[in-house]
């Protein structure tokens, strides 16, 4: 009797292992030092393990070939769907391939694959980004001179966003724009350089920066403080870091676009679920065009975060607690 209990146990446990390996995802993600990604990669990982699966997840540290060889040991050690934060969107068509072959699902999450066969897309809204940045920063000072601080140009998102922004901009005569660039792989030391030579270079006092995001807005900001520190511009951000949280807090920083990324990692993962157990899809509600086909798309809606609403916002959501923005 004894051994009979021990053989279903051991049964019980193998059917367990395999229906694990059967639910099990890829992340792939560009960096973890962008803070965002480390949310993203624990909201996907524990709503994806909630439902029976397990996660390998990837950091390329901004790395196009990196990112592809982690995909192509992911698929050896045997996931079947595959959900991406690409490198580089214009190449990430290869690792695309690479699964399509082996005939893995392939999720492009936050940033659209160009030119690919990918199953489904999730992100927000980064259009409507720009536009709530702009009309923003409208609300507060209606004419005076704009520096635009876009994302790095292989991202779609970037220019997604600049084009809400400038769309908003282009409506709006008393905002003159003396300055645009776009700033490689989004990072703040390289917003701070662009930032202080172009207030160098123009030697015009900026009322507003759009700063596509919270990154390059304190890469920004320090630069303002340097060369106008008696004249503070109205900063914009995107993603609602904690630091940058911290700056709206202190002042320093005048709002932020906040993206809820625990409704979007769950959504995601419960979207991979589905695809590995071949359930109905019902979330996708429209496409986009990647260039090759048009892709079933999640685009979820941004919030602007700024001292009025930070508490009701960002603390009220446990996105950080008011102990560490305080802190």
């Amino acid at each position: 009797m004894k051994h009979l209990v021990l053989l279903l146990a051991a049964i019980a446990l193998f059917i367990s292992c395999k229906k694990s390996n059967d639910l099990k995802a890829g992340f792939l993600l560009p960096n973890f030092t962008d803070a965002r990604y480390l949310k993203d990669r624990d909201f996907f990982s524990d709503k994806f393990r909630s439902l029976g699966g397990s996660v390998e997840v990837g950091n390329a540290e901004n790395d196009a070939a990196k990112q592809e060889e982690q995909a192509r040991e992911m698929i050896k050690n045997g996931i079947k769907v595959l959900v991406i934060t690409s490198v580089n969107q214009n190449t990430a068509a290869s690792i695309v391939r690479l699964a399509k072959s082996n005939n893995i699902p392939v999720i492009a999450y936050e940033r659209l694959i160009r030119n690919a066969e990918i199953d489904y897309f999730i992100t927000f809204d980064h259009y409507e980004v720009g536009k709530i940045q702009a009309q923003y920063a409208l609300s507060k000072k209606p004419s005076g001179n704009y520096m635009i601080i876009c994302g790095d140009k292989r991202d779609n998102n970037a220019e997604l966003i600049m084009k809400g922004q400038t769309e908003v901009l282009s409506k709006a005569s008393g905002a003159k724009i003396i300055y645009k660039s776009y700033i490689e792989d989004w990072q703040e030391d390289n917003a701070y350089a662009e930032t202080r030579k172009a207030l160098e270079l123009y030697n015009e006092t900026v009322d507003v920066v759009l700063s596509a995001n919270d990154g390059m807005a304190g890469g920004t900001i320090k630069a303002l403080s340097e060369v106008q520190p008696d004249y503070p511009a109205l900063v914009t951000g995107l993603d609602a870091d904690i630091n940058a949280c911290k700056r709206i807090i202190a002042g320093k920083q005048t709002m932020t676009v906040y993206k809820p990324f625990k409704l979007q990692g769950e959504i995601a993962a419960e979207l991979a679920y589905k695809i590995v157990k071949g359930e109905k899809i019902t979330e996708a509600q429209g496409t986009t065009d990647n260039g090759s086909i048009m892709v079933p798309s999640i685009l979820l809606k941004p919030t602007p975060v700024d001292a009025d609403n930070i508490k009701s916002t960002i603390i009220a959501d446990g996105f950080y607690s008011k102990k560490q923005l305080t802190d």
